[in-house]
């Protein structure tokens, strides 16, 4: 049941490979901690033949994303690859557009490829390149980044800037990254350190100052000690729509399995996928004590789905004196 209900927010493409494409022996296809692939067929290049993208890990590389066009493959046997750091891969294809949406880390920061095969270069042309940054967790130093390889210009936030770039292919693509990485960088905005706002006696204080302000057992008590506060407030951003306040809550040594990345990386989910996730967790509830494991690992007995229909165990992770999303 909690598959079912899963699968309404969490775009990854099952596809298992065929004979038709065979993987290079230092690839091996990635699966998720649910074992499921992140692959996606269809027929890029137009001659009625299915092709194929495929997230894959290599010993030498880490992730990489692979790329069979038929038309080329058939031919000589070639296909495309390059280095990707990031097991969250979403692969669509609609209008002749392949897109890759990927999240990095902890979910905050994210790209996107856009490519169309083109007949002349008989290769997958990049169109459009995308970044963007959440920021901290009040969201200083976010920004959102587009560079349009057509008109060869560039935007961050409200600036934009012009660019001479090359035509980019997936036989080029790799050695652009870190050039991407650069555009714009004089536009971004500075991340502020996160500043921890305390109340005593009326009066507002920075964590600067709190080594000179005496404080109360109960004004010392932080939310993230207890793990159904922690639940509880996946059930709040469900009902609230705040999805940003997720990011923080998996595993930061992020062991986390990926239906727990799933929910702290729904802010970059598409509107229809953050709705399906309110539906399916904005009935969640806590239903009853705290099972604690080990020193470090707890459950949470939780009912979730849009009828209540769901009981599952939320499990927990304690990492520096805080609890974290681990598995569910």
């Amino acid at each position: 049941m909690k598959k079912a209900l899963l699968i309404c927010f969490v775009a990854i493409s099952s596809f298992a490979l065929t004979q038709q494409y065979e993987l290079p022996g230092n690839f091996t296809q990635y699966f998720d901690y649910d074992n499921n692939p992140q692959a996606l067929s269809a027929d890029f290049d137009g001659d009625a033949a299915k092709d194929l993208i495929v997230t894959c890990e290599s010993e030498d590389f880490g992730y990489c994303i692979l790329v069979f066009i038929s038309s080329s493959y058939k031919v000589s046997g070639n296909y495309y690859w390059f280095p990707w750091e990031s097991d969250m891969n979403y692969f669509t294809y609609e209008n002749s557009i392949l897109t890759i949406s990927s999240s990095f880390g902890v979910g905050r920061f994210g790209k996107s490829l856009i490519l169309k095969y083109d007949r002349t270069l008989k290769n997958m042309r990049l169109i459009e390149y995308g970044e963007s940054y959440l920021g901290n967790y009040e969201q200083s130093g976010a920004y959102e980044k587009t560079i349009d390889l057509i008109s060869n210009t560039f935007t961050v936030n409200e600036q934009s800037g012009q660019l001479n770039l090359e035509v980019v292919t997936l036989s080029n693509i790799e050695q652009y990254f870190d050039y991407f990485l650069e555009v714009g960088t004089e536009f971004m905005p500075v991340e502020e350190e996160d500043m921890i706002v305390y109340e005593t006696d009326g009066e507002t204080i920075d964590d600067e100052e709190v080594l000179d302000v005496e404080y109360t057992e109960e004004e010392e008590v932080d939310p993230r000690d207890n793990p159904v506060w922690l639940v509880e407030k996946i059930f709040e951003v469900a009902n609230t729509g705040a999805y940003y306040e997720l990011y923080n809550l998996c595993d930061p040594m992020e062991e986390n399995d990926g239906d727990t990345k799933s929910i702290c990386q729904i802010a970059n989910a598409t509107e229809e996928e953050q709705s399906a996730f309110s539906g399916v967790f904005g009935t969640g509830t806590v239903t009853g004590e705290v099972i604690y494991v080990t020193k470090i690992t707890a459950k949470v007995p939780v009912t979730f789905g849009y009828d209540s229909e769901v009981n599952e165990e939320m499990n927990v992770i304690l990492r520096d004196g805080k609890w974290y999303l681990y598995s569910f």
